[in-house]
C-alpha cells in the first residue's frame, strides 16, 4: 500500500474508534487499546483472549482486523450485534451464511 493509502486507513480506524457509541466514555482507553494492540502485534503477532459478551472470549490477532476492532470498540457492527443480541432466544438456532471470520458467529454460542 502507498503511504497515503495507509494514512487514510489509519485516518478512518481513529474517527471509527472516537464515533462509537459504546467508547464514547472512554474514548482514550479506545485509542490506547488500538495503538497498543498494533504496536505490539508489530512485535509479536500472538493471539490474545479478550473477553467478550456474556462470558464469552474472543482470540484477536493483527490479521483478523473485524475480531480485533472488537477489542477496541466492544462490539464492532454495533447496530447489528446489538439487535442479534436482543433478539435471539437462547433456544434458537443462528447460522451466520457466508461470513467471513468475525466474532458474530462466535458470541450467540455464549
Amino acid at each position: 500500500m502507498t503511504l497515503i493509502k495507509n494514512w487514510r486507513r489509519f485516518n478512518r480506524s481513529i474517527k471509527f474508534i472516537w464515533n462509537h457509541p459504546l467508547v464514547k466514555v472512554e474514548r482514550l482507553k479506545a485509542l490506547f487499546r488500538y495503538f497498543s494492540f498494533h504496536i505490539l502485534t508489530r512485535i509479536n503477532n500472538v493471539e490474545k483472549s479478550i473477553p467478550f459478551i456474556e462470558g464469552t472470549k474472543v482470540r484477536v490477532r493483527r490479521d483478523l482486523n473485524g475480531t480485533a476492532t472488537n477489542y477496541y470498540t466492544y462490539l464492532a457492527d454495533f447496530e447489528e450485534m446489538s439487535f442479534l443480541l436482543h433478539f435471539l432466544n437462547p433456544d434458537d438456532v443462528f447460522y451466520d451464511i457466508g461470513v467471513m471470520l468475525e466474532s458474530i458467529p462466535f458470541w450467540p454460542q455464549g
